[in-house]
């Protein structure tokens, strides 16, 4: 495994793959139910070095990395979430990271895309992810560098919502005027620009923006996982009964 400028180790599924890990070292998830179990760094001899679930055509590893051993220039610490194709062509990468968000541009720049991989613990760091059909979650970070996990089979749904949209909303006095007024499910960023005179909010599906100087923008993300309608509304006292109210339809 390559972390741009600064190498690591082999992954915890080529490991295994090659006899360098002993049958116990993985914990095996059948994908019925959840399993948790505590991970070691790769980098240190002993322990749990990964949970594994093998489908037909791919599987799915979480793993620990930490900067000892073969990863002692890695620049970020954490757990490693991947999926392994199995029909790739030769000579093509395999394994596909799943990044973490949030990660400060200068790590990226210095270190690579791959600094964003590792998942962690604490302020600014992603600790759950769903991926594969799998809800990954970081329990706890021991003292040792180990990592308690838990890996739980996502319910089937019927169909996914969709990408995330951008709505543009004007806010002035005493209205809203929205770039559209429907959306299918999925995540919407509502932007909303104070074209008028006083302050105004924005509230939807029990969120609201900070209040909003005239000329002055903010964003707000709402999740919507169900189909309907939704009352949209400025909050300060007496603008939604002068006429700042709507209804947002999720298709």
């Amino acid at each position: 495994m390559a972390w741009g400028p600064h190498p690591g180790g082999m992954f915890a599924w080529h490991r295994w793959k090659l006899g360098w890990l002993d049958p116990d070292q993985i914990a095996c998830f059948s994908g019925r139910g959840q399993i948790e179990a505590t991970i070691a760094p790769i980098g240190r001899p002993g322990g749990t070095k990964a949970i594994v679930f093998r489908g037909s055509r791919s599987a799915y590893v979480a793993e620990v990395r930490q900067p000892i051993g073969e990863d002692s220039a890695i620049c970020k610490k954490g757990v490693l979430i991947y999926a392994v194709d199995f029909q790739t062509p030769a000579g093509q990468a395999d394994i596909r990271l799943i990044p973490a968000l949030g990660d400060p541009t200068d790590l990226l720049r210095r270190c690579g895309p791959h600094a964003a991989a590792p998942h962690d613990i604490g302020a600014g760091e992603v600790s759950r992810v769903s991926a594969f059909g799998f809800r990954f979650e970081l329990l706890e970070a021991l003292a040792d560098g180990s990592y308690r996990i838990r890996v739980t089979r996502a319910p089937a749904r019927s169909a996914e919502p969709a990408a995330s949209r951008t709505i543009r909303v004007e806010a002035k006095e005493m209205k809203f005027a929205l770039s559209a007024s429907s959306a299918p499910r999925g995540t919407v960023v509502f932007v909303v620009r104070n074209t008028g005179k006083l302050v105004h909010d924005f509230k939807i599906a029990g969120r609201k923006t900070p209040l909003i100087r005239p000329g002055k923008t903010a964003r707000l993300g709402v999740t919507f996982t169900r189909r309907g309608k939704y009352r949209y509304v400025c909050t300060v006292r007496g603008h939604a009964a002068a006429g700042m109210k709507g209804t947002f339809t999720v298709r």
